[in-house]
């Protein structure tokens, strides 16, 4: 079976930033996806991490707007 997208994005994250994720913004499509990307990546740790900064698709575009 393979495995979920946002785990894959995870383990991404991890490995092209193993010394945290001060300098990291995600953008996706819903806060859906960003609340299962956070739970995913401090599943994924063994030691408490301060996330990356996520944002939803429709934040940029009106902050940006």
């Amino acid at each position: 079976m393979p495995k979920p997208f946002l785990e894959l994005v995870a383990k991404n994250l991890q490995t092209l930033h193993p010394h945290g994720f001060e300098d990291v913004c995600v953008v996706l499509p819903s806060r859906r996806a960003s609340l299962f990307l956070k739970r995913t990546l401090a599943a994924l740790s063994p030691d408490p991490v301060i996330s990356p900064l996520i944002v939803v698709i429709d934040e940029l575009t009106s902050d940006l707007s």
